[in-house]
């Protein structure tokens, strides 16, 4: 393994966050979508 500089382990720290947090936050953001439409829907049927 190459040592790698301090500037470089933390870029490859902060992309592992990155990519660690993203799919949880597209989640979350598509399961709010979903419910604002269920919303929507329940109030469009009273």
């Amino acid at each position: 393994m190459v040592a790698a500089s301090p500037a470089d382990r933390h870029r490859l720290r902060l992309i592992a966050l990155v990519s660690a947090i993203l799919p949880g936050a597209a989640w979350t953001a598509a399961c709010a979508r979903r419910l604002l439409l269920l919303d929507r829907m329940v109030v469009r049927w009273r």
